[in-house]
């Protein structure tokens, strides 16, 4: 995203403020739309923090994200800012955002919260360091630490010695290089996100698939 312009009412004073953040909602919302695969009911962004105080600044971030959860089920190009608040209300997905000032550990946090038909609520996380660089700090169960871009493996697993070695074996058979992997915990299992440098081949996630030890993993581009 490089300009305010697809955004609608957004000036560019106000898209300097939000830009780091509208990267960082955007990539949340991309990065639920390629990992989970259920029917959506309900979208929800929290703000927490005092850098996203005004309903009007929450009310942008929250678009951005619901566009970036609606990409990967309507075909390419036929969601952007303008409509994608339309295509959720004809689709029965019902849209909220509020503001938070409590953060914890964080000067800011957004929660992208999705209501999924019977599978409870998917949560998503990030922060910004430092006011210019996003990261990822939750995904589902599990507490992570990324930064959102490029092309990523996403592979939650059973927490057990091993399964990391056999997973790093199998993408080098597939000459898959890893550039970097960070490894979240969950309440049972783990998570790895793995940096990739080129592209990954059907037949390895095919073949970790078989894996006793692997939940799932989904190839996300960010």
């Amino acid at each position: 995203m490089k300009n305010a312009v697809n955004i609608p009412s957004v000036s560019e004073q106000t898209y300097a403020k939000l830009k780091v953040f509208i990267a960082l909602a955007e990539k949340m919302g991309k990065l639920y739309g390629q990992i989970r695969r259920e029917s959506v009911k309900k979208v929800e962004i929290e703000f927490s923090g005092r850098d996203i105080e005004n309903p009007k600044d929450a009310k942008i971030l929250s678009v951005v994200a619901l566009k970036g959860v609606l990409e990967a089920s309507v075909t390419e190009g036929a969601v952007n800012f303008v409509n994608a608040e339309l295509l959720a209300q004809q689709r029965g997905i019902e849209v909220r955002e509020r503001i938070a000032l409590e953060t914890g550990d964080y000067s800011n946090m957004i929660r992208l919260l999705v209501s999924e038909e019977g599978n409870g609520v998917f949560e998503i996380a990030g922060t910004v360091l430092e006011r210019r660089i996003p990261r990822i700090i939750r995904v589902g169960d599990y507490s992570v630490g990324f930064i959102p871009e490029g092309r990523l493996i996403y592979a939650p697993h059973k927490s057990r010695p091993g399964v990391i070695g056999q997973v790093g074996m199998a993408m080098a058979e597939y000459n898959v290089n890893i550039a970097k992997m960070v490894v979240g915990e969950g309440l049972n299992n783990s998570i790895m996100i793995l940096n990739v440098d080129n592209n990954v081949p059907e037949a390895v996630l095919e073949k970790c698939l078989t894996f006793e030890d692997i939940n799932d993993m989904k190839v996300v581009e960010l």
